[in-house]
């Protein structure tokens, strides 16, 4: 609840709008994220796949309802506006992943209360609908991301080490089918030796640099 505010105002930064830029002239197709922050989306980009989900959901748990994050913060802090009024958060305390722990002496956490989730389920429990470690990604969206993958003429993989097995396998399915795997990225990935292209450079500034070529600047 704390860090949301900070988090939520990111904005994206220069490579989700160089890819945003070769998205809506046609050189990138799709875009498939590991990232749950809506950069892409801010960005610009709009055929996306979000593999692990994204921070700007919740789900119940009872009857797996979504909803909005930001209508659901608005109704956690009216419900909890002593909490709001207890906690501040600067920049330096939040998290990469908006997650923050605050250190709030003789707090009674039995006064903390939570939105009824929409589906009627009154002890509703929440998570951010994203996936954890030890979760599976949705049967939905492995599908769709396999089936990306099984129509693309070549795939460009940008500021991952692809250690995760859900993006792995993306790749293994590529190198199976013989489709060009091309990698930008500063250091080891675990997919280095399926890729043609291996690019160790800044992504913001080589993607730059691919649209200045592109563009005749």
């Amino acid at each position: 609840m704390v860090g949301w505010p900070i988090f939520s105002d990111a904005k994206p930064s220069l490579p989700h709008l160089m890819l945003s830029f070769l998205e809506k002239n046609g050189i990138v197709k799709h875009i498939i994220t590991q990232n749950v922050d809506r950069l892409h989306t801010k960005g610009g980009s709009t055929n996306l796949v979000e593999l692990h989900g994204t921070l700007f959901e919740t789900i119940c748990l009872g009857y797996n309802a979504i909803r909005d994050r930001e209508g659901f913060q608005n109704e956690l802090e009216s419900l909890n506006s002593g909490w709001v009024r207890k906690t501040r958060l600067s920049d330096s305390n939040l998290r990469a992943d908006g997650d923050t722990e605050m250190s709030l002496s003789d707090t009674i956490y039995t006064n903390f209360s939570l939105p009824k989730c929409t589906c009627g389920f009154t002890t509703a429990m929440y998570k951010p609908n994203v996936v954890l470690f030890g979760e599976n990604c949705a049967p939905s969206v492995k599908n769709d991301t396999f089936d990306i993958v099984r129509k693309s003429d070549g795939i460009l993989v940008i500021g991952s080490s692809c250690t995760v097995y859900s993006v792995y396998r993306l790749l293994v399915e590529a190198e199976k089918q013989g489709t060009p795997i091309a990698i930008l990225n500063i250091g080891e990935t675990r997919a280095d030796q399926m890729a043609q292209l291996k690019i160790q450079q800044p992504a913001g500034l080589t993607l730059q640099h691919v649209v200045n070529l592109l563009t005749g600047k």
